[in-house]
């Protein structure tokens, strides 16, 4: 008789568990789960917005299904205090001591598990060197900043039983090298961090631990404007807390309506901000770009037209940093790290002309980083150049191809057309010495409208500016201060297209119609 009983309320308990959730089911839409804080997905749709069937019907269904389930939010509930005071770990990351949040990309990481090989960090460490010559043949200045996670400040949050070999990380391993045998400004953070978390927290304890807090972003923001003020005799302003409404608030984040601890934490506002983002500014878009990232803002009381451009991540964009570093240039510029690859750094440099150039790396991040680095270094040690040998644009032999970064289409039979305002050509011209006289000739087939005012800029350097009538040789003379690096600019402010001249229903804007270039010294 009782196996019977437990039998029925056991398939009554399986049934009720079956049936009840989605009897209880959402049918709305537009509900706002607060659990959550998002929008719950609305019902699958048979047809599309065109009248067309949905291809992803079963996708959708799916969603809906998932999302609007009875009892969902209690089960996800349940879910997070299980995670939390069992197995102890939050929203899939883990606890470590006193039960504060202890993170980490990658366990090896934190056990040191994973040092370069000498030769693999000389690479990296050459790398940067390579981008600092590069950008300082070009008159900019590099600045290096690391960013160190919550795990090389707080070592003593994370769990004893993480077993850490040496007393290097990879990330430390280069940046010591960076700092002991390169030319490049670094910015150091780590000791700094070290020593204000005895008065400040630098990083979340709770309800953000994969950044600094706003007082340890602060603290780098200092840091960061002061070393680049070292450099530039104190040309940027430098923001103080005076510049900012500071305020002590509960910063504790709630995990699924049920886990919440309290975090006083300084919040810091800007009293006025004066930047205006301008992302229509931003003419060239290197590929793999997080968007999210990408910035192109202007302030016109920093007291300077001077460009900074930023090659960095959530540290810098998504911290006060970067609205504050705003008030010391005329123009600041972003871009994720993740988008130096091929010859995108080339063109960022060419296109936004910046006299800073600020590289900043996420400690976690650093594994994709280098390695486009390295790449950025290998494409910038080609193409060579021998001294005295023409380059020629011509299809029959294109000699010059290698060398065009932008602004110049393909050859046709005798010659190539600029197209646009601008085009560039970037080459490693061999056994250049510096400071020796040197001369560009560039022969003009012919130009665009019969006329075409130019300015040459070589080395970021202006070289000549004229007027070119029709087929012509220019003599350019211009010395090299770095001669490992050559850029040419040629900017071509008035180029037209044939449309406009009523020549053909060709759009493009020519400007030169280049035969020829030859360098000699």
């Amino acid at each position: 008789m009782y196996k019977k009983t437990e039998k029925i309320i056991f398939i009554l308990l399986f049934l009720a568990g079956l049936y009840l959730p989605m009897l209880f089911m959402n049918r709305k839409t537009g509900v706002i789960s607060e659990t959550e804080n998002r929008a719950l997905a609305a019902p699958a749709q048979f047809y599309d917005s065109n009248g067309l069937r949905n291809l992803n019907y079963n996708q959708d269904f799916e969603r809906w299904f998932t999302d609007n389930l009875g009892f969902r939010s209690e089960l996800a509930e349940a879910d997070s205090n299980i995670q939390y005071h069992v197995f102890h770990q939050l929203n899939n990351m883990p606890l470590g001591k006193n039960g504060v949040l202890a993170p980490y990309d990658n366990l090896n990481d934190l056990q040191h598990r994973n040092m370069y090989t000498e030769e693999q960090a000389a690479e990296i460490v050459n790398a940067y060197q390579t981008a600092h010559d590069f950008l300082a043949s070009q008159g900019i200045q590099m600045f290096y900043m690391q960013c160190w996670d919550k795990h090389t400040i707080y070592p003593e949050q994370y769990p004893d039983t993480i077993t850490v070999f040496g007393d290097l990380s990879r990330t430390e391993q280069v940046e010591n090298a960076l700092i002991s045998s390169t030319d490049i400004n670094v910015i150091p953070l780590q000791e700094l961090l070290f020593s204000a978390k005895e008065q400040y927290p630098v990083f979340s304890e709770w309800s953000d631990p994969w950044h600094w807090t706003p007082r340890g972003a602060f603290i780098a923001y200092r840091e960061l404007i002061s070393k680049i003020n070292e450099k530039n005799d104190g040309k940027y302003k430098e923001l103080t807390e005076e510049d900012f409404d500071i305020t002590v608030e509960d910063c504790g984040k709630t995990y699924f309506n049920s886990i919440h601890k309290p975090e006083m934490l300084e919040v810091f506002r800007l009293k006025h901000p004066e930047y205006t983002e301008m992302r229509d500014k931003l003419t060239y878009q290197p590929p793999n770009q997080f968007e999210r990232h990408m910035e192109y803002v202007v302030n016109p009381t920093a007291g300077n037209d001077d460009t900074l451009l930023i090659i960095g991540d959530s540290y810098i964009h998504d911290s006060m940093i970067f609205q504050t570093i705003t008030s010391s240039f005329g123009t600041t510029i972003m871009f994720n790290g993740a988008a130096i690859t091929d010859d995108s750094f080339l063109r960022m440099v060419e296109e936004y002309e910046p006299d800073i150039v600020l590289f900043e790396n996420a400690e976690r991040s650093v594994k994709d980083t280098f390695p486009l680095i390295t790449n950025t270094a290998r494409i910038l040690a080609a193409p060579d150049y021998v001294l005295g040998t023409p380059i020629h644009f011509s299809e029959e032999e294109p000699s010059g191809v290698p060398y065009i970064m932008n602004g110049m289409d393909e050859p046709s039979d005798t010659s190539a057309w600029t197209v646009g305002k601008k085009c560039t050509l970037f080459l490693r011209p061999e056994n250049a010495a510096a400071g020796v006289p040197m001369t560009m000739d560039m022969e003009i087939e012919r130009v665009s409208g019969g006329s075409q005012d130019i300015t040459v800029w070589i080395n970021n350097r202006k070289a000549y500016e004229g007027t070119v009538e029709g087929e012509d040789t220019i003599s350019i003379p211009f010395e090299l201060q770095d001669p490992r690096f050559l850029s040419v600019r040629i900017e071509i402010p008035n180029a037209v297209s044939p449309l406009e001249l009523h020549n053909s229903t060709d759009t493009r804007e020519l400007g030169l119609a280049v035969r020829e270039i030859t360098i000699t010294q």
